[in-house]
């Protein structure tokens, strides 16, 4: 079996971020990511489970009143809008299934769930509180023109009850 579009195994990363007037910053904080990511091949060729789990603390000056992390977007809680999800702290998890249409290896469906929440600090944080979305797509490998993909994705946000339409051209170099 051709497993070219399957994915398997595990990434963690650690992100700091500083930001100092004495850098040349226009203002002082330090952010802390923190992310999983787990792809799981399944049993059919081309099926695949994606699980991202990430968290975000900060700390900004009292006196701004600015967020450091806005999930509202396309790569992590698809469907709400810039804004919609702001905060100085996050938790969020996504889960994508993608598996072949029509035995066709180069056409996936895909059908997400994101599940994440902000809070102005990180003694604000309650998993009890989450916002989430559905989602459901396609992806598209175009075999003569070298590691193009399109990707649609159509996103429920259902705290927001709005829907949004998503269209990605990647190509890896």
């Amino acid at each position: 079996n051709d497993h070219l579009y399957s994915n398997s195994g595990s990434v963690f990363f650690y992100r700091l971020e500083k930001g100092s007037e004495v850098l040349g910053s226009d203002r002082a904080f330090t952010k802390h990511e923190f992310n999983y990511q787990q792809f799981q091949a399944l049993t059919q060729a081309h099926e695949n489970i994606y699980m991202r789990v990430s968290v975000g603390v900060s700390k900004v000056s009292i006196f701004l009143n600015e967020d450091n992390f806005d999930l509202g977007n396309s790569h992590a809680m698809r469907g709400y809008d810039k804004g919609d999800i702001a905060g100085n702290s996050y938790v969020m998890a996504n889960f994508d299934y993608l598996r072949p249409i029509f035995n066709k290896s180069y056409l996936r469906s895909l059908v997400s769930l994101d599940l994440g929440s902000a809070y102005k600090n990180d003694k604000d944080i309650d998993l009890k509180h989450m916002k989430s979305a559905l989602g459901i797509g396609l992806y598209l490998k175009v075999s003569w023109f070298k590691d193009l993909e399109l990707r649609t994705n159509l996103a429920y946000a259902i705290n927001a009850d709005q829907t949004k339409f998503y269209l990605f051209v990647e190509n890896k170099f």
